[in-house]
């Protein structure tokens, strides 16, 4: 539900109040059990992270990178961008926050990212060793900036663009490769 609100209202508008309300209980409820807002949004994350499917496997790299933006649990769909998109408004101003953030969520696109680059790997595709480095800022960030600056949802011929003429030549890449 956490993270259901903090996508509609964004994390400035989050209060243990409007949370409160939305689920029938009292605010002091909820303070006592999380004890303020950053500890219940750190749960509503990790909760939301467990529940998300795992990278799918299409049989090929190309389709996987696809399917990572685009596909059930990709990151331009509504129920993962948005929850995203609500904390994004106090990743600067908030080091609690920022911390949920960057130690929950980039750490699951980054496992994310591992299992399809591995399974790359185990099919016989030729993968940069900082290929990690790469996929991971690129797939997330694009995604963030068409759903949270764009708020358009991609559409698959950018998507495949984005796959085609800057991931996959670059994971690729002869230089480093492993």
């Amino acid at each position: 539900m956490t993270a259901q609100l903090l996508g509609e209202v964004g994390y400035d508008r989050l209060s243990l109040d409007v949370v409160a309300r939305r689920i029938h209980v009292s605010k002091a409820t909820l303070y006592r059990h999380w004890g303020g807002k950053v500890q219940l949004v750190g749960e509503a994350v990790d909760r939301w992270l467990v529940d998300r499917p795992e990278p799918g496997d299409t049989g090929s790299l190309r389709g996987d990178l696809m399917t990572a933006i685009t596909g059930p649990g990709g990151l331009s769909c509504a129920g993962v961008s948005s929850p995203i998109t609500g904390l994004l408004t106090a990743l600067c101003v908030d080091p609690d926050v920022a911390e949920v953030l960057r130690s929950r969520v980039l750490a699951a696109t980054r496992a994310d990212v591992r299992v399809i680059l591995e399974r790359a790997l185990r099919r016989g595709d030729r993968v940069s060793q900082w290929a990690i480095d790469l996929v991971e800022p690129v797939l997330l960030g694009f995604a963030m900036h068409q759903t949270a600056l764009r708020g358009t949802t991609p559409s698959r011929a950018d998507v495949g663009f984005v796959v085609d003429l800057v991931l996959l030549p670059a994971i690729r890449s002869s230089d480093g490769a492993r």
